[in-house]
């Protein structure tokens, strides 16, 4: 091999290793933040002081009557405080879930628990869920409920986490599915 092949042979190899440290960086740099996020979020540390469906929410979508705010009040702290324990707790089962799958041998038992458990709370803000939406419904005039009909939509088909902090960016389609290997969308 003359010399000058192998001086550009050996500035290959160089920019091929710092291509590769910089991915490896990157990629690690991606594990390490997405790990802060979750348990900064299990500690309580909502992302953004805005939250989504608050009494502003509704009351600008829906110009809402001061009357019909009232009666809002009056259901709407229960839900919202409801909501905010499950989707609590849904974050820290999912957070368990991914901290026993990065184990060398993950649990398959307590995976299938934490499954369950993540199901059941589903199910559970489901149903505050629904009952929210027809108490709001009992309180529309016919031309409010046409645009509530449309809010829910939006959320049910979405799965917008109800109730929890989050912002308007999460509630107009920040937050979507999981894109699995088959291309299909998936949530939690």
């Amino acid at each position: 091999m003359s010399n000058t092949n192998t001086k550009v042979l050996r500035i290959v190899i160089i920019v091929l290793a710092v291509m590769n440290l910089t991915t490896f960086a990157t990629i690690g740099y991606y594990f390490y933040s997405s790990r802060q996020q979750v348990e900064r979020r299990v500690r309580g540390n909502p992302p953004d002081e805005a939250a989504a469906f608050s009494n502003r929410y509704f009351m600008e979508r829906l110009s809402m009557t001061q009357e019909q705010m009232q009666e809002f009040g009056r259901f709407n702290m229960g839900f919202r405080q409801n909501a905010r324990l499950i989707n609590e707790d849904l974050l820290r089962c999912r957070a368990e879930m991914l901290e026993e799958l990065e184990r060398d041998k993950p649990d398959t038992s307590r995976l299938g628990m934490l499954s369950d458990s993540i199901g059941t709370l589903h199910a559970d803000l489901k149903h505050y869920t629904y009952k929210y939406y027809l108490n709001l419904k009992e309180i529309s005039t016919p031309e409010q409920e046409n645009e509530l009909n449309y809010m829910f939509r939006e959320a049910f088909l979405n799965d917008y986490p109800m109730g929890e902090a989050g912002g308007r960016q999460q509630m107009m389609g920040r937050r979507r599915g999981f894109q699995g290997r088959s291309g299909e969308q998936q949530n939690n």
